[in-house]
């Protein structure tokens, strides 16, 4: 299932913050789905460590990205629901 986080309109590092806090709670084989103004390189080390994988995409003036736990199915790919 599908969480979806809209993080584009807050200014750093409170996205950074936000984006950690849902992972956090995301129920197994579920994926947060994440928009953002850019991409987030520094939330990449951090997801790796906690055990999270990710597919990222620059979608329109943004960046969208999927996030799931590493031993869960991935997420579908951009442009696939």
């Amino acid at each position: 299932m599908e969480h979806f986080v809209d993080v584009s309109q807050l200014q750093p590092p409170a996205p950074l913050g936000i984006v950690l806090d849902r992972v956090r709670q995301l129920p197994r084989g579920d994926y947060l789905h994440i928009r953002h103004s850019r991409e987030p390189f520094p939330l990449y080390a951090m997801l790796a460590d906690m055990g999270f994988a990710w597919i990222g995409a620059h979608r329109g003036d943004g960046f969208e990205m999927r996030v799931w736990r590493r031993d869960d199915e991935p997420a579908p790919p951009f442009g696939v629901n």
